[in-house]
C-alpha cells in the first residue's frame, strides 16, 4: 500500500517495497482530493477547480497529470488497479491502495477540530445563523463559475489546436523542403492507419517498431525524434470527449524505457 502525505518532500512510500515517489504539487492535489473521495466518482470539473484554480486549463492536463499519477504508483491507464477512469463521470481511487500518513491524519484532524471549536464558540456567541439564502447564493454562484472556466477551457482548447496545427503544417514544410540536403531525413511508414514520421536514427526506428501495433487508434499522425540525451514525440490524435483534433508534445529522457514510453503515449492520447 502506498503511504501518502502532500507535506513531505517524497510525497509517496511503499509500506511493502520501501519505494520513495515525489510528485509534483498538482498531481499531490489531485490525489489528495481522489483520496477524500476514494471508491466515490469525482468529476473532472471539480478536480480541476481544486487543482488549479483560477487558471484556465484543458482536460488534456487533466489527463496528462493523472497518467504522470498512474505512473509513480505503478498503475496505468489499461490495468486501472489504483485509480479508474469512469467515462463521462471522472476518476476515482480504489480504497485499500493509497492512504494517508498518519501524522498528517493527525495534523488535519487537529486544524479541523480547532475550526470547528473557534465556529461553535463564535455562534454561541452571536447566536446568529448563516441565512438559507446566502447558502444558496455561493452555491449558484459556484456553479455559474465551474461553467464559465468550462467554456473558457473549450475557447482555449479549439484556438491552441488551430494554432498548434499551424504551427505543425509548417513545420512538416520545412522539413519537407529540406529532406533532400539534411543529413538525417525523415522517412514516412504507415501501419494500422497510423503516419509515422521517423528521424533517421538507429533509436528512431526501434521505437517506431515498438509503437507499431501498440497504440490507441485515434491517434493520425506520430512524429519521432532523438537526439543524444532524450527522445521527442509529437502526436495528432482525436479525443474520446469530442471530434476535434489534439496536437501533443512529449519528452522522454532516455532513462524511459520503450514500454514506459508507450504506456504513456496510450494514457496521454486518449
Amino acid at each position: 500500500m502506498w503511504v501518502f502525505n502532500p507535506n513531505n518532500k517524497m510525497q509517496l512510500s511503499n509500506s511493502l517495497s520501501g519505494a520513495s515517489r515525489s510528485i509534483k504539487s498538482t498531481e499531490s492535489r489531485i490525489l489528495r482530493l481522489l483520496l477524500d473521495n476514494q471508491d466515490k466518482a469525482v468529476r473532472k470539473d471539480e478536480l480541476i477547480a481544486e487543482t488549479w484554480s483560477d487558471r484556465v486549463v484543458s482536460d488534456s492536463s487533466l489527463t496528462q497529470a493523472i497518467a504522470q499519477l498512474r505512473l509513480a504508483l505503478g498503475d496505468n491507464g489499461k490495468e486501472q488497479k489504483i485509480i479508474k477512469t469512469l467515462p463521462k463521470e471522472g476518476y476515482q481511487l480504489i480504497s485499500g491502495s493509497v492512504c494517508f500518513e498518519n501524522s498528517y491524519l493527525t495534523k488535519r484532524q487537529k486544524i479541523i477540530c480547532d475550526n470547528v471549536a473557534e465556529a461553535d464558540d463564535n455562534t454561541a456567541k452571536n447566536n446568529v445563523r448563516p441565512p438559507q439564502e446566502k447558502v444558496q447564493t455561493g452555491y449558484k454562484y459556484q456553479r455559474l463559475l465551474i461553467q464559465s472556466k468550462r467554456i473558457a477551457v473549450k475557447a482555449l482548447a479549439f484556438t491552441v489546436f488551430i494554432v498548434s496545427t499551424l504551427i505543425f503544417i509548417w513545420a512538416a514544410s520545412i522539413y519537407m523542403q529540406t529532406q533532400a540536403v539534411s543529413k538525417r531525413p525523415w522517412s514516412v511508414e504507415i501501419s494500422d492507419g497510423i503516419s509515422f514520421y521517423i528521424e533517421d536514427s538507429r533509436a528512431s526506428e526501434m521505437l517506431y517498431k515498438e509503437l507499431v501495433g501498440k497504440i490507441r487508434k485515434n491517434i493520425s499522425r506520430v512524429f519521432i525524434s532523438k537526439n543524444h540525451e532524450q527522445f521527442y514525440v509529437a502526436c495528432v490524435y482525436t479525443p474520446d470527449q469530442y471530434q476535434d483534433r489534439q496536437i501533443l508534445n512529449l519528452t522522454f529522457t532516455i532513462n524511459y524505457t520503450t514500454d514506459q514510453i508507450r504506456k504513456h503515449i496510450n494514457e496521454s492520447c486518449q
